[in-house]
């Protein structure tokens, strides 16, 4: 992907702000994003989703959450759609 440039700076802006940042990879490749799901649920005591769907990366993260008894908040809201 070739990112904007003021995609980059927001990027950017985000880590500079950021207390801690952890990488899980370097580059992309196909199991990355599950990587990274792993890694959000292994280190973090809870988590905050929109999840509107249960076929999802968002769903598997969900899912690893909860059988790992890290409590989820999902902020969906159907009714905004409508």
């Amino acid at each position: 992907h070739k990112w904007k440039k003021t995609d980059i700076e927001n990027l950017q802006n985000l880590i500079n702000k950021a207390a801690f940042v952890h990488y899980t990879s370097d580059d992309y490749s196909k199991d990355c994003m599950k990587i990274r799901n792993t890694a959000l649920v292994r280190y973090s005591c809870c988590g905050i989703a929109c999840l509107a769907h249960s076929r999802s990366g968002t769903s598997q993260t969900v899912s690893m959450a909860l059988k790992a008894n890290k409590p989820i908040e999902n902020i969906f809201d159907l009714s905004l759609f409508f």
